[in-house]
């Protein structure tokens, strides 16, 4: 069930496919599905840019689903890229993916905005040990006031490397 966070805003996940492959013992792992909840703006030194955590909750191919994480945008520097780390969790372990977008954004970029982002596994766990896979995507979180719904979606699609 999706959540409402203090800024109202709604956050919802589709993941479009996961694919993994590592050595004979562990089989091709997809993921396919959406998973909804909420983000929160955190309190950042102002210099290191805008952070927020988001968190939600569905059902994907791998079955209940937990996705937790950060989005950052870049700080005090003329340009940067927004990035972010989502964890997917399930009974059976968990898959951790580091996000960084393909272009560069200006200083202080809120990274609302939706941006294309390549995508990599940085640790799996449980039955997914092992599991690498990457691929690109895009990333969009939309601000209340942007928004013409109540409370707003937030999308994030991951695609495996073609």
């Amino acid at each position: 069930m999706a959540a409402r966070s203090a800024f109202g805003v709604l956050f919802a996940a589709t993941v479009a496919s996961v694919v993994a492959t590592a050595g004979p013992a562990l089989a091709a792992v997809t993921v396919q599905g959406t998973v909804a909840g909420s983000y929160s703006a955190l309190k950042t030194n102002p210099d290191a840019g805008r952070a927020y955590h988001l968190t939600a909750h569905g059902h994907t191919s791998l079955g209940k689903t937990t996705a937790k994480g950060r989005v950052q945008g870049p700080g005090n520097i003329a340009r940067g890229r927004c990035t972010a780390r989502l964890t997917l969790t399930t009974s059976k372990g968990t898959i951790v993916v580091a996000v960084r977008s393909q272009h560069t954004v200006k200083s202080f970029a809120s990274c609302q905005s939706g941006f294309g982002f390549n995508w990599h596994t940085t640790k799996a766990t449980g039955a997914y040990e092992g599991a690498s896979p990457s691929g690109t995507g895009t990333l969009t979180l939309v601000a209340a006031k942007n928004a013409s719904q109540s409370p707003p979606p937030a999308y994030v699609t991951f695609d495996p490397e073609s």
